[in-house]
């Protein structure tokens, strides 16, 4: 069954071809495999670089945020010191920051306690309520004496400035008159003396910076983010996580460890890219340490914020998987249609040698009549066609000429068994003769020995006539003996044969 099988069902050109394609797989599969990878490293570099742009991108717009509040701020802030003494000013000062400047949400100046004669604490806070300004309807302003719930002197917006003497962004402080979490500038103010007597703080909300700089039109997978010092989001494209919650506390709400991972890396000031799994999405988070621009005047201290952008993987991936579906489709159908057209040419170029083989198996049978016929193909195929060709006219020549010598053997079979029983025959009539002979011997030899027997036992009884008649019946016999045998010896010379024994 299964020689019957390859006979039928397994020529020779289909096994070649399926040789051949099988060659080509292996090689397009190495190939597609290479150019896959190359392709995949290419992405993931590109993918690198325009996260470094976007990273370098959104730092400055961050950045140009946080200058161009540095800068308003900074215009008042040197009104304020040249008025220290009106403090009825201050409010108006407060207001004209708020007014002028979209992104400032409030803005707070508090002295030391009794810094001014009769007022232990000093503070003047204008807020917009709402926080960001509304272009077409802006909110009012509202003036108050206090933030938060507790006294200023105890809040960190005031206490560092004043203990230290530097310039700060905090990191996002609650603040519900101003709608929300704030990043608050903080600058000391120094008197004639050069001592440091109050702080004016200027807040900026951090939905506005956040709606300030993500970019609307990215896509929905992709986004920024920037994390204070203190690890809670600054800029998030989901407001509910904009609540001042530190990372750690969210990823050990949801139960992701590999977000801890990254903040860690993040907080760390180091700069590279983490793979996690957020909301069932495998996501790639690029990160780096989030730097200020050097600008004449301006307080270079080191924020310890970082900034990242997410993407997501199927966004990462979904033209190179695309384009790997198209490109193996493309092989798959390019397999078919050269396998269609190897079929097609091996049945054609190998057609001679199917008629060969069957010539063969005709020549086996002992069929040599058939003619191969003549090929002008000068490939080895048609070589040896050429050859079998000869081979079969030369079979059949000598099949011919064997079939001559067996007629002339058959003839001279017939003649040398015509002969056989001929001298069969002979043989049968010569023993038939000698048989005849010998009888009719026996007759005259048993008369002569009688003879001869009486005359040596009573040659002295028996007389003269009796002897004499005894001797003439040996002559009598002894001459038919001699005529017997002169007439086997005359038929001997003559053959034998039935007229002989007649």
């Amino acid at each position: 069954m299964h020689n019957l099988f390859r006979k039928y069902y397994s020529p020779p050109s289909l096994r070649l071809s399926i040789m051949i394609i099988c060659e080509v797989v292996l090689l397009l599969s190495v190939s597609l495999a290479v150019m896959l990878y190359f392709s995949r490293q290419a992405l993931k570099k590109e993918v690198i670089l325009n996260a470094e742009q976007t990273l370098e991108g959104m730092s400055r717009h961050i950045d140009n945020v946080l200058l161009d509040v540095e800068q308003s701020a900074g215009n008042i802030y040197y009104e304020v010191l040249t008025h220290l003494n009106e403090p009825a000013r201050m409010q108006t000062y407060c207001a004209k920051l708020v007014e002028c400047n979209p992104y400032v949400a409030g803005c707070a100046i508090a002295f030391k306690p009794n810094y001014y004669p009769g007022r232990e604490q000093m503070m003047v806070y204008v807020y917009r309520k709402g926080g960001f300004r509304d272009v077409d309807t802006p909110g009012p302003l509202i003036v108050t004496n206090k933030f938060g719930n507790t006294p200023y002197t105890e809040q960190e917006w005031f206490t560092v400035p004043m203990t230290t003497g530097r310039v700060i962004w905090t990191d996002p402080l609650e603040g519900e008159e101003a709608g929300g979490e704030l990043l608050s500038l903080c600058i000391p103010i120094t008197d004639s003396k050069n001592e440091i007597v109050g702080v004016m703080a200027v807040d900026l909300p951090i939905t506005t910076l956040s709606q300030a700089v993500l970019d609307p039109k990215s896509l929905t997978n992709n986004y920024g983010v920037l994390l204070g010092s203190n690890s809670s989001f600054i800029i998030h494209p989901n407001p509910k996580l904009l609540n001042g919650k530190s990372v750690y506390e969210l990823a050990k709400e949801k139960g992701i460890t590999t977000m801890e991972e990254v903040t860690d890396a993040m907080m760390a000031g180091e700069t590279g890219y983490r793979w996690v799994e957020f909301n069932g999405k495998e996501q790639i988070v690029f990160f780096k340490p989030f730097k200020r621009d050097n600008v004449p005047g301006r307080s270079n201290e080191k924020l310890n914020w970082s900034v990242g952008v997410l993407y997501s993987k199927a966004d990462i991936y979904s033209s190179f998987n695309q384009m790997s579906w198209v490109t193996l489709a493309i092989a798959i159908f390019s397999l078919s249609l050269f396998f269609m057209l190897i079929r097609m040419t091996t049945r054609r170029q190998l057609k001679p040698l199917k008629e060969l083989n069957l010539a063969a198996q005709r020549m086996a049978e002992g069929n040599y009549s058939d003619p191969i016929p003549e090929t002008k193909e000068g490939h080895e195929i048609g070589h040896l066609q050429q050859q079998m060709r000869i081979m079969q006219q030369a079979l059949a020549t000598k099949e011919s000429e064997d079939a001559m010598l067996i007629e002339q053997l058959e003839e001279r079979n017939k003649a040398l068994r015509k002969a056989f029983r001929q001298t069969e025959d002979a043989d049968h009539v010569k023993t038939t003769y000698l048989h005849y002979i010998s009888n009719q011997m026996t007759v005259p030899t048993e008369v002569i020995d009688r003879s001869v027997t009486h005359l040596c036992n009573n040659y002295k009884e028996i007389s003269v006539q009796e002897a004499n008649c005894e001797v003439e019946t040996i002559k009598k016999q002894s001459n038919k003996l001699l005529e017997l045998l002169n007439y086997m010896m005359r038929t001997t010379d003559k053959g034998y044969g039935k007229e002989g024994l007649s």
